[in-house]
């Protein structure tokens, strides 16, 4: 019925939600391994310098 129906919306927004936040989350995950990982170059070059 429509209890039914309600849940099904709230199920279905929090997916959404879920499919929005999803790819933030990774691209902060990227962006955390690259700052990372440019540190570690940048801890390698500076004794050359």
């Amino acid at each position: 019925g429509a209890e039914a129906a309600g849940a099904w919306v709230a199920e279905e927004s929090a997916g959404a939600a879920l499919f929005w936040v999803q790819p933030v989350r990774a691209r902060a995950a990227t962006a955390a391994v690259a700052a990372r990982g440019r540190m570690d170059l940048m801890d390698m070059v500076s004794p050359f310098r």
